[in-house]
């Protein structure tokens, strides 16, 4: 008995003195929940399907599978590195941004790393699916053709948090 209420003192020490950075990856976790929208996943589709037929070469019919794959690996994915790449973030430089500008996570530059960091995850993820499972020829082109339709879709996940945000839904 005498360890565990030890153990809850030192834990609620622990929490209460970091209560203030319980949120440090909450951008990066909106726009991972975000990307499961139902209208993130046909828009971001629609988006990527004209690129992933260019990329690889396939017929506008057939150019539906490495769509879907691609994208399928890249929300699976992203919903596990982009928190990553969240936390990395608030470790450096988003602390120094954090104690520069007397902001918390929520401001303006967190936000725009989180958009930067989930458009090159997803661009790269799906850059390789496309290189290995669909034989695309190049994968820096393929990154490269995929960085401006990823940032439409990531913009859209924005949207859609924001719409969740202030109480919107679909």
């Amino acid at each position: 008995m005498k360890n565990r209420a030890s153990m809850a003192f030192v834990s609620y020490i622990l929490v209460a003195d970091r209560t203030a950075d319980a949120d440090v990856v909450w951008p990066a976790l909106y726009v991972a929940s975000g990307s499961f929208a139902w209208y993130v996943i046909v828009v971001g589709l629609l988006l990527e399907y004209p690129f992933a037929k260019f990329i690889t070469g396939a017929s506008w019919r057939s150019a539906w599978e490495p769509t879907v794959v691609m994208n399928l690996a890249s929300t699976l994915a992203g919903a596990v590195f982009i928190p990553i790449a969240g936390i990395a973030w608030e470790v450096f430089p988003g602390s120094l941004i954090h104690e520069v500008t007397h902001t918390g996570t929520f401001n303006p530059y967190t936000w725009i790393a989180t958009f930067v960091m989930a458009v090159v995850i997803n661009s790269g993820i799906e850059a390789l699916v496309l290189k290995r499972l669909f034989q695309a020829p190049r994968l820096l082109a393929a990154f490269a053709w995929l960085l401006p339709a990823n940032a439409c879709s990531v913009a859209l996940a924005f949207f859609a948090i924001r719409a969740q945000l202030i109480g919107f839904a679909w």
